[in-house]
């Protein structure tokens, strides 16, 4: 595991991952082992070559068995599609499908890998698998300090494309409350419509 990291890093002598590691006195492979998801590197036809702790209580012990035997059937030529990217264009890629856990069931998950090469060639490919969104999670929306509290939840409820009937409901008020909060939100918000008003939200950060 260590050569194939290794040299699937391009540095300078004097700069970079190996100068780094090298001036540290240390490798990943201690620390690739405590990574707090579940990681993997495959080999350049797809095998798995190590799985972290993680990894291996998600879905077995798979060293040695194609990478395909825990992805489940629906998903397995995006997975072989992801895999031929990275060998034929060197790609990073990030995508989501469904794995296999230990008993068999299907788990959605985020997948993030890296091709590695031996110097030129590719030689296999690194990676961790999440739940989707984990490894981005989107930040709290912004506080718009025009806004009430109350119209900030208006604001959220049309960002999800409620209707007035079900932001009154969610809110438990009358329609015609409801109405009255929508129309003090685009007047704060200075925008004409409900489209308009989510419209500004999304750019500036309130959805």
């Amino acid at each position: 595991m260590r050569r194939i990291i290794r040299s699937a890093v391009n540095a300078e002598p004097s700069f970079g991952l190996h100068a780094a590691l090298a001036e540290l006195g240390t490798d990943l492979s201690a620390a690739l082992e405590q990574v707090p998801i579940p990681a993997y590197l495959l080999s350049e036809d797809a095998r798995v070559l190590w799985e972290n702790d993680r990894l291996r209580g998600l879905v077995g012990d798979v060293v040695g068995h194609n990478v395909l035997d825990v992805v489940a059937p629906e998903s397995r030529r995006k997975a072989e599609e992801q895999h031929a990217l990275k060998r034929l264009a060197g790609k990073a890629t990030h995508y989501e499908i469904s794995i296999l856990d230990r008993n068999g069931r299907r788990i959605p998950v985020e997948i993030n890998s890296v091709p590695l090469t031996n110097g030129c060639c590719f030689a296999g490919v690194f990676g961790v698998v999440a739940p989707p969104g984990e490894l981005a999670a989107k930040p709290p929306p912004a506080r718009e300090p025009r806004l009430t509290p109350r119209q900030h939840e208006v604001l959220q409820l049309l960002g999800q494309g409620a209707s007035t009937a079900q932001i009154a409901e969610q809110l438990g008020v009358r329609r015609e409350t409801a109405r009255n909060h929508i129309r003090g939100l685009l007047k704060r918000l200075r925008q004409s419509s409900r489209v308009a008003a989510v419209a500004h939200a999304r750019q500036h950060g309130l959805l």
